[in-house]
């Protein structure tokens, strides 16, 4: 991985988007911009990912390596998602939970 450029820490040498020394692959780039954030009826419809507290199902290449599509998110990463959601519901502020959302989301 000398040099190697990836879109994200979760994918592997089949979607290296370019090296330090080739520069980047400007076609593949433009088609991965080009998915859209979801596809998912489980996710549209499902409170956490309604109500902006879940980024499992945006992680595309992270489903697309668990579940061989990247509009769809392992079951576990879901259960997880809205287990840790429910701990912060139960111990923590409206508040709070948005103080801490604030400070470690860096929204684009």
């Amino acid at each position: 991985m000398k040099g190697e450029l990836y879109p994200c820490i979760e994918t592997g040498k089949k979607y290296m988007i370019g090296s330090v020394d080739k520069g980047l692959d400007a076609e593949y780039i433009r088609k991965i911009i080009k998915i859209e954030k979801t596809q998912n009826t489980r996710c549209l419809q499902c409170k956490e990912y309604k109500e902006n507290k879940c980024r499992i199902c945006s992680c595309l290449f992270g489903n697309y390596e668990n579940t061989g599509n990247c509009y769809i998110p392992s079951e576990i990463n879901c259960e997880l998602t809205r287990h840790v959601n429910n701990i912060f519901r139960e111990k923590y502020s409206e508040e709070q939970v948005a103080m801490l959302r604030k400070h470690y989301r860096r929204e684009l």
